[in-house]
């Protein structure tokens, strides 16, 4: 089992997994189109103003991948705490911290880190703003070992999704657009993102990725197209079926003779 086939079990089983019915503790098996397969576990604990969740995923040899999640919120002060450690079955890991606070003005602030598996660290900060028209605006820096990255966006509703459009430029000189496409059924089972990015020589990489849930059963491909033409693809499914909970044994009455009243 490679470590892409784990990770994009641990997503296709926390797809589904979180569909199904507001409970505790999830657990079962899955199966993918191409002959692989294990077990996953998720167990969610919730309480107020707070929700962590773990999850694991176990291939058929063994391997496993795991991720566990944690959020904070705070209502009188407005601000929301996340973070995430996602380890894969190569040992490797990768953590994710961020907080979003809600200032006067009705806009939010956000800054965190990501720690990724080899060791680097990407800081990032933020702030979003919502226009008269409804739309929101972005800006933000992201820096780590290869400089610093600053880009400002505009985000739109659509009647399917949104769509989001920006601009960016990297210390090193670097400058270029970006556009991203987000599409969803209305009752959530199929769900589409295409991104396309273009640097100031022109040169543009577009992506597309696409979910889509039936049932016990998530079907997924991706493609990448590269400034050369290029396309590389890749497709599949998994399918989920969680373990039925245990059925509590009914308790049986005790059997009481009847009394017979004595004579007089």
């Amino acid at each position: 089992m490679r470590h892409g086939f784990s990770v994009l079990a641990l997503s296709a089983v926390l797809v589904l997994s979180s569909s199904l019915a507001d409970a505790r503790e999830r657990s079962g098996a899955f199966e993918g189109s191409n002959g692989r397969s294990g077990t996953y576990s998720r167990n969610t604990e919730r309480e107020r103003g707070s929700v962590s969740r773990d999850s694991s995923v176990t291939g058929s040899n063994g391997e496993s991948a795991s991720r566990s999640s944690t959020r904070l919120r705070d209502r009188e002060a407005g601000t929301s705490t996340s973070s995430s450690e996602t380890t894969g079955p190569r040992g490797h890991t990768r953590s994710h911290e961020n907080t979003t606070t809600k200032t006067e003005d009705g806009s939010y602030s956000n800054s965190g880190s990501t720690t990724r598996a080899n060791g680097n660290v990407v800081e990032h900060n933020g702030t979003t703003t919502k226009n008269e028209d409804g739309s929101l605006s972005h800006s933000g820096t992201q820096t780590g070992e290869n400089g610093t990255r600053t880009s400002t966006s505009t985000t739109t509703k659509t009647e399917d999704g949104r769509i989001t459009t920006g601009t960016y430029e990297n210390s090193n000189g670097g400058s270029g657009s970006f556009t991203n496409t987000t599409t969803r059924t209305d009752d959530g089972v199929s769900h589409t993102h295409d991104s396309t990015h273009t640097n100031a020589d022109g040169q543009t990489v577009t992506k597309s990725d696409s979910r889509t849930r039936e049932g016990d059963t998530v079907s997924y491909s991706h493609s990448v197209t590269t400034p050369n033409g290029e396309t590389h693809e890749r497709s599949g499914s998994y399918t989920v079926t969680p373990n039925k909970p245990a059925t509590p044994e009914t308790p049986t009455e005790p059997v009481t003779e009847p009394t017979t009243p004595a004579s007089e």
